[in-house]
């Protein structure tokens, strides 16, 4: 299960992300991008994955996907970290090195 929750802000758009981002859960987190890609207009997307307890292939390749169209992951745990593989980990993470 994962919960989606959007936050809006003046110069970015919060979706966080709490539990596991796989199966039919990849498909209902692209929904969210395309259906808040209108309420976007200047600002950003950010990732917040602090909560993030597991992904699959299909959701790294989505969130890495995300990231090319220019959001930012944030907050990531280092369980968070080790699970997004090879998906770039804003420098404000605590991310073990």
């Amino acid at each position: 299960m994962l919960r989606i929750t959007t936050i809006e802000s003046d110069d970015h758009l919060r979706i966080k992300l709490e539990g596991r981002l796989s199966g039919a859960w990849v498909a209902e987190l692209d929904r969210v991008r395309a259906g808040n890609r209108s309420l976007l207009r200047n600002r950003r997307i950010v990732l917040d994955v602090q909560h993030l307890t597991g992904v699959d292939a299909a959701g790294r390749r989505l969130l890495a996907a995300m990231q090319e169209e220019g959001a930012a992951i944030e907050n990531a745990s280092p369980l968070a970290a080790v699970l997004l593989g090879r998906c770039a980990v804003a420098e404000s993470s605590e991310v073990p090195r």
